[in-house]
């Protein structure tokens, strides 16, 4: 049977991921310039649970995303070599791209406590290599093995090895040469987005999308919702035994390294995505620049951060901190029209750099 030339689209997946760019773009952009007085009480602390749905959110539906275009079509992706290439070039890309964010500038000044500062930032894992590397296994694991189950079975190991063993991983040894690696596994040495237990959302959102959209994007909503509850029903359940168990690691460790808190996270957000596919289900496309935002989440990630943190702009460096919430929104709002007014760019730059080139050299006079 010939693959279809147009891919079918779970659009839920793409709202999911319109909203959380938006969000993440939101968050960054207040931490950044939000007043401390302003982080505190019942409110602030119920924002800032719910911000941190928007990593988990990305991670689980790109886990989700690898199975619609990997594992639902499994023999016509591992038939084409340059299918193969470009997923393996991502992974690397991002990897790149993780470090890049971070380039320790400062490392090259005389400041040697600013140089200490910068290559201990430039070595920790972001939320990219995190992305990268489990992109990278899930790859590899479609490459070597003969059918999608097994790689689900991978997938599901990762996701309670990464999740399960996060918090014995929390103090592993971070002094000497083996730090660029060693940095990979715990929030210690300052890591936002380590391997454990981050990957193992992104591996989760594999065997989520392979226990609840059997076909890829021509599940029916009427098997895809069903499923969705009994996954949601089976994460609540985990996280709830887990929470009735009381404390099960060592004391000291990273919040976000204990198994009850990342099943609860992880809970919140299937439950999103179960919420948001009953709503997108009339949905046949979405419009054009909404479709080309769910494409460029990359970009937009990357943009956003570059301009907040980037030196040129020094908005972190001159602002940080200092503004009221009225001005940190308005901010908000701005950076969310840049972006997206930049994504656009990005997204046509071949046709726009065509363009220019024709304007440039004018067509000859007959």
């Amino acid at each position: 049977m010939s693959e279809p030339k147009q891919r079918a689209r779970v659009w839920f997946v793409d709202v999911v991921r319109l909203i959380a760019s938006f969000q993440m773009i939101n968050g960054h952009t207040l931490d950044v310039l939000m007043v401390d007085e302003l982080r505190q009480g019942t409110f602030f602390h119920h924002y800032t649970w719910a911000r941190g749905l928007v990593s988990v959110a990305f991670l689980t539906v790109a886990g989700l995303a690898f199975h619609l275009a990997t594992l639902a079509r499994f023999d016509a992706h591992k038939g084409s070599k340059d299918e193969v290439r470009k997923r393996l070039r991502r992974a690397g890309i991002l990897l790149l791209l993780g470090y890049f964010l971070r380039f320790p500038g400062a490392a090259f000044g005389d400041d040697p406590t600013a140089a200490a500062e910068a290559w201990n930032l430039f070595l920790q894992c972001g939320v990219l290599q995190c992305i990268g590397v489990a992109l990278f296994v899930l790859e590899v694991s479609t490459i070597l093995l003969p059918k999608p189950r097994h790689v689900v079975y991978v997938a599901a190991t990762c996701a309670l090895l990464f999740i399960g063993g996060a918090p014995l991983l929390h103090f592993a040894p971070l002094d000497g040469a083996w730090r660029p690696f060693t940095s990979y596994l715990t929030h210690a040495g300052g890591s936002l987005f380590p391997l454990f237990p981050w990957a193992g959302y992104m591996f989760a959102g594999c065997v989520l999308g392979w226990a609840t959209l059997p076909q890829g994007g021509r599940t029916p909503t009427r098997v895809a919702v069903p499923r969705l509850v009994g996954a949601l029903t089976v994460t609540v359940l985990i996280w709830q035994g887990l929470s009735a168990l009381g404390p099960l690691v060592p004391e000291g460790v990273h919040q976000a390294t204990k198994p009850a808190f990342a099943l609860e996270k992880l809970s919140a957000v299937v439950a999103i995505v179960l919420v948001l596919a009953v709503v997108c289900a009339p949905i046949k496309t979405l419009p054009k620049l909404l479709r080309i935002l769910s494409k460029e989440t990359l970009f937009v990630y990357v943009f956003h951060l570059w301009v907040l943190f980037n030196g040129v702009f020094a908005i972190h460096q001159t602002w940080g901190r200092t503004q009221p919430l009225a001005v940190s929104l308005c901010a908000s709002a701005a950076m969310m029209a840049l972006t997206v007014g930049a994504t656009l760019v990005w997204h046509h730059r071949k046709a726009i750099v065509e363009d220019l080139r024709r304007r440039a050299v004018p067509t000859p006079s007959r």
